[in-house]
């Protein structure tokens, strides 16, 4: 990263954000999430290719929250339109949606700006939203909503989102999921109980995250 680029917008952030309340400034971004992922070494070597298996299933969680801690609803990106965890009716407490890798896609992007976008309209309110410049990530004009993206190949010093947030995200997440399977009296079962977590548990212990 070029430090000077770093600090040059760190200077003239509040020129950037001038005229929007604290509670409008808004910060969105993707991550992945192992969702039956649970450690089984302690260490792993340097060069040594991660083994996809079924435990290795993937989701991609798109946050969006505030300078205040206002949250919106996340974003989750799996395989399948309807999961049969789902029992034929799509959750409540995330917006769903699917393709073939799991994979953040321009087009679910715009419709989840869009939805955010109806809020900010239904509240009267204007919001001010820092993103990174993913291919993923188009430019869009929303009504209520002015997205400003982040200097390039700057995110591990400018991304609000990678200061310790989807991180604490993930240990909630990890957290519930190790306390499930810990209730399981038989440690020798454990192996049975990670095969009853379902994407439809994901998404409960994702939104409780």
């Amino acid at each position: 990263m070029d430090k000077n680029v770093i600090n040059h917008w760190k200077q003239n952030l509040p020129n950037i954000i001038q005229g929007y309340d604290t509670r409008d400034i808004w910060n969105v971004d993707e991550t992945g999430l192992f969702w039956k992922g649970v450690l089984n070494h302690n260490l792993v070597l340097q060069g040594k290719k991660c083994k996809i298996g079924k435990l290795a299933k993937r989701l991609t969680i798109v946050l969006l929250c505030s300078t205040i801690g206002e949250k919106f609803k996340p974003l989750v990106i799996g395989k399948s339109q309807m999961p049969r965890a789902f029992n034929k009716q799509l959750p409540h407490r995330v917006i769903w949606k699917a393709n073939s890798k799991a994979w953040m896609i321009g087009t679910i992007f715009l419709e989840y700006l869009q939805k955010f976008n109806a809020k900010m309209q239904i509240e009267n309110r204007k919001a001010l939203i820092l993103l990174d410049n993913a291919p993923c990530h188009p430019e869009m004009e929303l009504s209520n909503i002015k997205l400003v993206f982040l200097p390039p190949n700057t995110i591990a010093g400018t991304q609000p989102l990678d200061f310790g947030i989807i991180r604490n995200f993930k240990v909630k997440y990890r957290k519930m999921l190790l306390e499930f399977l810990l209730s399981h009296e038989d440690v020798t079962a454990l192996a049975d109980a990670i095969k009853k977590v379902n994407v439809g548990d994901a998404v409960d212990r994702v939104s409780q995250s």
